[in-house]
């Protein structure tokens, strides 16, 4: 384990000068101490969220993959990986995604330690995850992401599970049962907590506890997670009638299902990006930022911790971003948007013209 930093070097003081005019030196030394493991190198939501964090000055991150390059795993989405891409094709000595991304990583910032286990998330165990200060993976089977979740929470480790199909994406957040945060806004200054639950509790949740306003992507999420387990590791749905079947079958109201015409044509959708086995930029980019700034809160513990998942859809959710809390009991919804530290608008009514 890497000797905790207690301040920042001259070169850091330089290379994060505006970050460090807005959230202080505090926040930076934490992210400085900070050890990322992030697991799946063929996911370009993966690649987005890793590209934040390592900018942002996270002290370390290890990438764990070892997917040939020459794998045909969603290879419509392979393309659109530009980390990936631009490493693999300067040079030859990367036989994996795993070292091509973590190679672009370092080079985007060479003051962050970027390592590569050449690994299957299959593989991983409590001696991969001992020295991350938490986990992130990505574009896995259902099968991969129950195993690292379990894992995750047997070791306390705090995780998120994330992935993108077309025109859909989703990121899972658990920090443990009880999380401390420093408040913000009217709060600012108090210490408090917030709980969150494993994936297995928040996938079982009763429906007759949830609110009556509620994101569609949670309903199509719980009738994918057992009738098409390789969707978002190779976009591959063999039964779409199961699918649509799971659904229907879901005890809660129509209005929190997205209609069945609509999810049958993203599943039969063959034109990219929005195809099941694609991964569209725009929508990564996106889910990545949102999902990387989450990561930073959880390891500053400033600012209260979006919980529990997060949906982003075309056509599914409106296309717009929608945070959920699921709990074992239930939940609430609400929109969630983030469109910069200071936006200037032009005001309405007795503020029109300013």
């Amino acid at each position: 384990m890497a000797a905790k930093i207690t301040e920042l070097s001259a070169s850091e003081k330089k290379v994060y000068d505006r970050q460090l005019r807005v959230w202080g030196v505090d926040t930076q030394l934490r992210l400085s101490n900070a050890s990322l493991l992030l697991v799946n190198a063929t996911s370009l939501l993966a690649a987005e969220t890793a590209k934040n964090l390592v900018l942002a000055g996270v002290g370390s991150l290890t990438v764990v993959d070892n997917t040939p390059l020459s794998s045909p795993t969603r290879p419509a989405s392979n393309t659109n990986n530009y980390l990936v891409n631009a490493a693999s094709s300067s040079s030859d000595s990367h036989e994996t995604y795993g070292s091509a991304l973590a190679a672009s990583l370092q080079e985007l910032n060479p003051l962050v330690r970027v390592h590569h286990v050449c690994t299957s998330a299959s593989s991983l165990s409590a001696d991969t995850l001992a020295g991350a200060t938490l986990v992130a993976a990505f574009g896995l089977s259902t099968a991969d992401f129950d195993s690292i979740s379990r894992l995750c929470r047997a070791q306390s480790k705090p995780y998120y599970l994330g992935a993108s199909a077309g025109g859909y994406a989703f990121w899972f957040s658990d920090l443990g049962d009880e999380v401390q945060y420093e408040g913000d806004g009217k709060e600012a200054g108090r210490m408090l907590s917030k709980r969150f639950v494993s994936l297995k509790d928040a996938l079982a949740a009763d429906w007759a506890s949830m609110p009556r306003r509620m994101t569609k992507g949670y309903a199509l999420l719980r009738a994918v997670w057992t009738t098409a387990p390789e969707l978002f590791s190779t976009g591959v749905v063999p039964d779409v009638q199961g699918v649509l079947h799971a659904l229907a079958s879901q005890p809660c109201k129509e209005t929190l299902k997205p209609s069945a015409e609509n999810v049958r044509a993203w599943l039969n959708d063959d034109v990219a990006p929005f195809a099941p086995e694609c991964e569209d930029i725009a929508i990564c980019s996106v889910v990545g930022g949102v999902l990387a700034n989450e990561v930073l809160k959880s390891i500053s513990r400033k600012g209260e911790p979006a919980g529990n998942f997060f949906f982003y859809g075309q056509d599914l959710v409106a296309s717009q971003g929608a945070v959920e809390k699921v709990a074992s009991a239930g939940g609430y919804a609400f929109w969630f948007s983030d469109v910069g530290d200071e936006v200037q608008y032009e005001g309405d009514g007795k503020q029109a013209d300013w």
